[in-house]
């Protein structure tokens, strides 16, 4: 088993256990451990290899960078988000990632 938080993907939904997200069907979930922590990273891949990554992390960065956004949830909890689209971003990225960042809720 890899090591860290447990998470629980569908078709379209990933539950990462503090926070659940629906994500594009074609896009592919890779999970990433961090050392020594429950937390989750996940980062979500397209067929063009764009890639959105979550991160829930203990705090807000102080000055964050541009490619990067922090969400603090309903149950407290802090999802960085960092968006690469690739060299051959596909036309449709922006407004999917947009959808998929605006869906990312406090587990129930």
């Amino acid at each position: 088993h890899t090591p860290a938080a447990f998470i629980v993907v569908t078709d379209t939904i990933l539950d990462a256990g503090m926070f659940t997200v629906d994500y594009p069907a074609s896009w592919r979930i890779v999970k990433s451990s961090i050392a020594a922590s429950d937390r989750v990273q996940v980062v979500f891949v397209t067929a063009d290899d764009s890639t959105v990554t979550l991160t829930e992390v203990e705090t807000v960065a102080d000055s964050p960078s541009p490619d990067e956004q922090f969400i603090t949830l309903a149950n407290d909890v802090v999802v960085q988000v960092i968006v690469k689209p690739s060299e051959q971003v596909d036309e449709h990225f922006d407004d999917l990632t947009a959808q998929l960042i605006a869906s990312i809720r406090a587990t129930d």
